[in-house]
């Protein structure tokens, strides 16, 4: 006869290759929006799986815990917990740093009416911790609500079936998506170079890795790329990634970010270029086709902190 607990142990009995990828993985695991549909058994199969990888990490659950019910089952189970409104600043900035991130925040049932909460939560939340936990590897649920309606006849939708969400929360859940995607571009280089990809195909699972990278480093100091290229595939296959590179992965985020001039929308992105091109000695001036595309107010002086924080990110002058 079946039971809730014996629902609650096949769902949290760890499969051997989810073991195997424990016993690689560095770090504690936080889970925002643990005490949700799924957050529970999420959180104790990774647990159990931890357990016996022999992996000494914590799992650490984030949720309002509107229930005790939640909450009791993860730390009877060794699930470190913490009770916090993530919509509010305050405690979301008290919550700890974390290598991994697994976000299944959200609000899905009573949007009617309260559609501005329903954005708060799966829009705007996701784009404040995905800047929150940039250093972090961040995996995000995603729902099939962003595709359109299809036949019932068909497949369903791919991923190559572009996103057209019909309704508020729908579109909420795509903006979230979006927020957590611009996160990935702007911050997750580095990481993209050193993190392995399994997929599925037919049956079987492929490892799949970044071939390029730091392209837009490439394009203002060449020789320090090579090097850091060089370097991050020398040691993407290790079972553990040096700390000093998640040190440089957020050194390069910063780097990018001052010559690409990011705090202002990009709009100096090419005279920034030209700037470093031209303390090397290669560029004479900064000078764009369009005489009014200039460095913006204090991207010059970001440039200069960045120089002299960060050296062997530039060539040699």
């Amino acid at each position: 006869m079946w039971t809730e607990e014996k629902l609650n142990d096949l769902l949290t009995e760890p499969s051997e290759a989810l073991v195997e990828d424990m016993k690689r993985l560095t770090g504690d695991i936080l889970v925002l929006g643990a005490g949700g549909e799924m957050g529970p058994t999420l959180c104790v199969l990774a647990k159990r799986a931890f357990e016996k990888a022999g992996n000494s990490s914590r799992i650490i659950a984030v949720s309002r815990f509107s229930g005790e019910q939640e909450r009791q089952l993860l730390e009877e189970n060794g699930v470190d917990t913490i009770q916090a409104d993530l919509l509010d600043p305050t405690q979301r900035a008290g919550l700890p740093q974390a290598e991994n991130v697994i976000y299944i925040a959200g609000r899905k049932f009573g949007t009617a009416n309260q559609e501005w909460e329903t954005w708060a939560m799966n829009a705007s939340l996701s784009g404040v911790v995905a800047e929150q936990y940039k250093e972090s590897r961040i995996v995000v649920f995603s729902s099939g609500n962003v595709y359109p309606l299809c036949s019932v006849y068909t497949a369903g939708c791919s991923e190559e079936v572009p996103p057209a969400p019909i309704g508020e929360y729908a579109m909420s859940c795509l903006a979230r998506e979006r927020a957590f995607e611009f996160a990935a571009n702007r911050y997750g280089i580095v990481i993209d170079l050193l993190t392995p990809y399994r997929f599925s195909v037919d049956g079987k699972t492929v490892e799949k890795r970044f071939q390029g990278g730091l392209l837009g480093h490439w394009s203002v100091c060449t020789k320090a790329s090579v090097g850091i290229f060089n370097r991050l595939k020398a040691v993407a296959k290790d079972a553990a990634i040096p700390n000093e590179l998640l040190t440089l992965a957020a050194e390069v985020t910063d780097f990018n970010a001052a010559v690409f001039d990011a705090k202002n929308g990009f709009a100096g992105c090419i005279p920034g270029v030209h700037e470093v091109l031209r303390r090397r000695g290669v560029m004479e001036g900064t000078w764009c086709l369009d005489p009014g595309e200039v460095m913006s107010p204090g991207q010059a002086e970001e440039i200069d902190r960045c120089e002299a924080m960060y050296p062997h990110l530039f060539d040699e002058r």
